[in-house]
């Protein structure tokens, strides 16, 4: 298999929010898609642990273990993970997930398309994993607004990409509603980024909003997005309550470099302004 990009280095995150995890086999398991690429990346595992403070063991040069107080948040743990990190292109996984090696390649091989509106290229590479089967009162809903959009437009709908369930399907219309995210499966805890991107960020939420949050804070810059799907199922939201993190992202969201829109218009400029501007004749 081809490397998938000119940046041919991966720093891979993976990030264990809830419980502790077995590293040698999810090591194994990266390593061998690492093997099938033949591409440079390096390791860098977050889980809770009995530690008083962040202690990080490196299994190889290029493998390292962080090892963090169970009470530690997502965020604070993908923060760490980032800073140490070195390498363009960032995978941030969950432990538990185990993509296929032609699903990573195909969300490598989404970086180099382009936006056809601004000619930028993907920054942010998202997946969905698969659903189950849409209920019945779902199936007559769609039918008949299928049938409508014939008469009316001329044309058919298009069928559902997955069902998640009435609960992720409430809560990813409430992100759609109040973040203008447009993901079929905007939690899916598989994500690839620019590095650029991540370090415009600064990461809030406790949880697995995160990763919802993640697509968020992209969306806010004008980042380009695609989305990839996934073998993996989802059957139920799984992420229990998460409008705390939901609520505090929405009513003060916070980055790390200035965004020309959150820049104060009215005021001063400063000295070295004034003496640059030309002074009318």
């Amino acid at each position: 298999m081809a490397s998938p990009t000119a940046e041919d280095r991966v720093s891979l995150i993976i990030l264990g929010l809830s419980t502790p995890f077995a590293t040698d086999p999810v090591v194994k398991r990266w390593l061998q898609l690492q093997d099938a690429f033949k591409t440079t990346w390096e390791f860098i595992l977050c889980q809770p642990a009995d530690e008083n403070q962040v202690r990080c063991d490196s299994i190889q040069d290029n493998i390292h273990v962080l090892h963090f107080p169970k009470e530690t948040g997502a965020a604070e743990m993908l923060t760490e993970a980032v800073q140490r990190s070195q390498y363009p292109l960032v995978l941030v996984a969950d432990a538990q997930i185990n993509p296929t090696r032609a699903e990573v390649h195909s969300m490598f091989g989404a970086l180099p398309l382009l936006n056809e509106i601004t000619g930028e290229q993907v920054s942010v590479v998202s997946t969905r994993r698969r659903g189950i089967a849409l209920p019945k009162w779902k199936k007559r809903r769609k039918y008949l607004w299928s049938i409508w959009l014939r008469i009316v437009f001329g044309y058919w709908a298009s069928p559902p990409a997955a069902w998640y369930g009435p609960e992720y399907e409430q809560l990813k219309r409430k992100i759609r509603w109040m973040f203008s995210v447009h993901f079929f499966d905007p939690f899916s805890p598989l994500k690839l980024f620019r590095r650029t991107v991540l370090e415009k960020m600064s990461f809030q939420s406790f949880g697995p909003f995160l990763w919802a949050e993640l697509l968020a804070k992209a969306n806010f810059l004008g980042c380009t997005m695609d989305e990839i799907d996934l073998s993996a199922p989802l059957t139920a939201w799984q992420g229990g309550d998460v409008n705390a993190d939901l609520w505090k992202l929405f009513r003060q969201p916070k980055f790390r470099s200035p965004i020309p829109l959150l820049v104060d218009q009215n005021a001063k400029p400063s000295p070295t302004q004034e003496l640059a501007e030309p002074v009318p004749e």
